[in-house]
């Protein structure tokens, strides 16, 4: 099945980057030709032919950058003018760059945590100018905004931003700067927003669960709490080996907003009955 438009995911990583990228180029869900953004050629050749391996005929292609802005233009300019993109209209944009940090307040520095928000926070901005640049010009003859009976252009995702929400020790760097995002993510979704549409069509939270094993990334308890039986203990252990697929709406990357289902509905939980999941990402569509 040939894709039906392009997804740029800047920082394709080997974990929730590959997950992402697996997700959109898969017929069955987003089958999209896919931009891999990364700093390292490397991996990207390595992550270009795995994905090829898993979803076959994917379109896939690796593009060299980092947040500047530079080279981040430089790189939207190759994808732009790619034999493998033509022809294809821009459907989603990812930023799911990782820039973790982890440095006692005393020893955190202005140059460390002045660039952090420099490579995020910046990267960011300019990594969505860019996006909707690009939306903007493949739907030139629609209105600027969701207007009143206008198809949507696409969707822009950032993932990360759940960091946003919690405060830890020693994360002053990393927390800061998901807060900064999370806060321009807001700010954008509120800036392409048409006084026609509801928010609720702008700007939706998205949880991406990654299919990994996570059973050596838990920390296990030194012992168990007594009160505990040993049918909860084998209960726990099972659920440390669970997996999460990675499970993306298709409707983020139609060119219609459809009224939920019943079974796309997001069912109401219990507060503190299920544990936070492990990734979470915020979308502005435009």
């Amino acid at each position: 099945m040939a894709p039906t438009g392009l997804a740029i995911l800047l920082g394709a990583g080997p974990v929730v980057g590959h997950g992402i990228a697996r997700a959109l180029a898969s017929p069955e869900q987003g089958n999209l030709a896919i931009a891999l953004i990364s700093r390292r050629q490397e991996k990207l050749t390595d992550l270009v032919n795995l994905l090829k391996t898993q979803c076959p005929g994917a379109v896939a292609e690796g593009f060299v950058s980092d947040t500047n802005p530079d080279n981040l233009s430089n790189a939207f300019s190759q994808i732009a003018s790619h034999p493998s993109f033509h022809n294809l209209p821009l459907r989603a944009a990812i930023f799911n760059p990782k820039c973790p940090s982890r440095v006692p307040y005393l020893e955190e520095t202005f140059s460390h945590f002045n660039g952090h928000l420099t490579e995020y926070v910046g990267g960011a901005f300019a990594f969505s100018q860019l996006v909707v640049q690009r939306l903007l010009a493949d739907h030139a003859s629609q209105p600027a905004t969701l207007a009143e009976g206008s198809p949507k252009k696409g969707t822009i995702i950032f993932t990360g931003v759940t960091g946003a929400l919690k405060c830890n020790a020693n994360f002053a760097a990393s927390l800061t700067t998901a807060t900064k995002v999370h806060r321009w993510e807001s700010s954008l979704a509120s800036t392409l927003q048409s006084p026609a549409s509801p928010p609720s069509n702008e700007r939706s939270k998205i949880i991406i669960k990654v299919k990994t094993n996570i059973q050596n990334k838990i920390k296990k308890p030194k012992q168990q709490p007594k009160s505990r039986t040993k049918h909860q203990n084998q209960n726990n252990k099972s659920n440390s080996k669970a997996q999460y697929p990675i499970i993306i709406p298709q409707s983020l990357f139609s060119t219609t907003t459809p009224m939920p289902t019943q079974s796309e509905t997001p069912k109401q939980s219990a507060p503190n009955s299920t544990p936070h999941p492990p990734n979470s990402a915020h979308s502005t569509k435009s």
